[in-house]
């Protein structure tokens, strides 16, 4: 019984950080949300980075028990760290296409007078 009320708590949370990253998601394409280039070539060293770490393991250490997916999750934390402190130790104002002035259309008139 207990161990069925921790399955569900488990699947809430999955579907509640689901939820919660679709939400994040659909935040950043309304505010225009952007992330320069050298971002994603940091986090693509740091990806490098934790598939190196993963890769020179050795056999007996834990992560081995965890199997492939906590391998790859192990292997995607190094980047997701470089994102996590780029978003929040970064200069928001820059991030952010709807502090730029962005071209206005011109409105023309359907009514002649």
């Amino acid at each position: 019984m207990l161990r069925q009320l921790f399955a569900g708590f488990q699947i809430l949370h999955v579907v509640l950080l689901i939820g919660g990253a679709i939400g994040l998601f659909v935040f950043w394409m309304r505010t225009r949300f952007w992330l320069p280039k050298y971002a994603h070539i940091l986090a693509a060293i740091a990806l490098l980075v934790g598939v190196w770490c993963v890769s020179i393991t050795p056999k007996d250490a834990p992560i081995n028990k965890a199997g492939t997916i906590g391998k790859a999750l192990l292997a995607l934390a190094v980047p997701a760290m470089v994102y996590f402190f780029f978003l929040f130790y970064g200069d928001k104002e820059r991030l952010s296409d709807a502090s730029r002035k962005l071209p206005m259309r011109l409105r023309t008139s359907s009514t002649v007078s």
